[in-house]
């Protein structure tokens, strides 16, 4: 084995380095948070504080857990530390091709998703010219 084969050391971030990455993710964090304060102002301001409101809010707690879980989780135990060790040993272009699968997975597995659920929507009759019924059998439209 030569020196040109032999393995990099890894280097290690300065603290400038740590700190910038530090306040990009704050900076995210916040605008996610002030995202959210819009959304939820616009919610009410359609809703108002009503049953309609409750329900809205109820119903959205379940996605948003299971986003949280499985998103938040994937992305903490599975995709940061592998990217991470791939910019470590400066495989720069396997962490970008890395980052760009699993973004692509994701992005096609929810516009699938989205699909298929507005094709059992009621609103995909002013698109289709149909509505496909998703009610177990109760209703004896075809």
């Amino acid at each position: 084995m030569t020196d040109a084969d032999a393995p990099k050391a890894p280097t290690h971030p300065s603290a400038q380095s740590i700190a910038r990455s530090a306040a990009l993710v704050i900076g995210i964090l916040a605008f996610a948070k002030m995202f959210s304060l819009v959304e939820k102002k616009v919610a009410l301001d359609r809703f108002g504080i009503s049953l309609a409101w409750d329900t809205y809010t109820v119903a959205n707690q379940i996605p948003e857990q299971l986003f949280n879980l499985l998103a938040g989780g994937a992305l903490a135990y599975a995709f940061i530390p592998i990217f991470g060790d791939l910019l470590a040993h400066d495989d720069r272009e396997g962490a970008w091709k890395l980052a760009s699968n699993t973004l692509n997975t994701i992005f096609l597995t929810v516009l699938v998703i989205s699909v298929i659920v507005f094709l059992a929507s009621a609103a995909a009759s002013y698109v289709t010219g149909t509505c496909i019924n998703v009610d177990g059998g109760t209703s004896g439209v075809l």
